[in-house]
């Protein structure tokens, strides 16, 4: 297949008609103090929408490990607002956004880098554990 020129200068190739087939909620994590103590996850600021969602080369997930900023899956969405306080939420899985940023520069779609944190609901949550999934999962470990 011949590149068109366009292709050939740009670093990513953006989506065409159908590739953005998953659904994504992102929304922004605040933990606020719970009655009983500790603290429980308030989320604001929340959207769907359709993205191209993929997981990350297994060269691509070493080479994050080894700079401690795992990244596992990325995603790409229309041009939206999104930032690292956000996480995504797909087919019942949370993911921390890494990092984000617009796709060749331009404003028309935003590249997104995420680690997988675990289930939002998980059907066996390790006992004793806080359900948090801010810092990484149950007790730092991901799933």
């Amino acid at each position: 297949m011949k590149r068109s020129l366009t292709e050939q200068r740009q670093t990513y190739r953006e989506p065409e008609d159908g590739e953005l087939d998953c659904r994504v909620e992102f929304r922004t994590r605040q933990d606020a103090p719970s009655p009983g103590g500790g603290t429980q996850p308030v989320y604001t600021s929340t959207f769907k929408t359709w993205g191209k969602f993929r997981q990350v080369s297994g060269s691509a997930y070493l080479h994050s490990v080894q700079v401690q900023e795992t990244i596992t899956h990325t995603v790409t969405i229309r041009y939206r607002r999104v930032t690292n306080d956000m996480e995504a939420v797909i087919d019942g899985s949370v993911y921390r956004v890494m990092r984000a940023g617009a796709m060749n520069g331009e404003k028309n779609f935003i590249y997104i880098e995420l680690k997988e944190l675990g289930a939002e609901t998980p059907d066996d949550p390790p006992p004793g554990l806080s359900q948090s999934t801010f810092y990484g999962g149950y007790n730092g470990n991901t799933r």
